[in-house]
């Protein structure tokens, strides 16, 4: 599912997400970046294509940023659906 995003981090230690094609675009001084996607959360909410509980379930693995300084990073011990993971990095 599209969009994907891009997490990377700047020449200046500052982590960053972008959508593909803006990231391609702004073509930023990364020190280091990783594609892949679909994003979670896009504006603060939700990947409008989830289903709050899919039948979709798997182990997942994502990367947020709370802060300038906080990255978050989780992985699933039991299978969830992207709906349910993506609300772990909204809320």
């Amino acid at each position: 599912l599209k969009p994907n995003g891009v997490f990377f981090i700047g020449k200046n230690g500052t982590p960053g997400i972008l959508e593909t094609g803006a990231f391609a675009a702004a073509a930023p001084d990364v020190r280091i970046a990783t594609q892949s996607g679909p994003m979670l959360v896009i504006d603060g909410q939700v990947h409008p294509r989830f289903e709050p509980n899919g039948t979709s379930r798997l182990i997942r693995n994502g990367v947020g940023i709370r802060d300038a300084n906080t990255v978050v990073l989780a992985i699933t011990i039991e299978p969830v659906s992207l709906g349910s993971f993506a609300r772990l990095f909204k809320d």
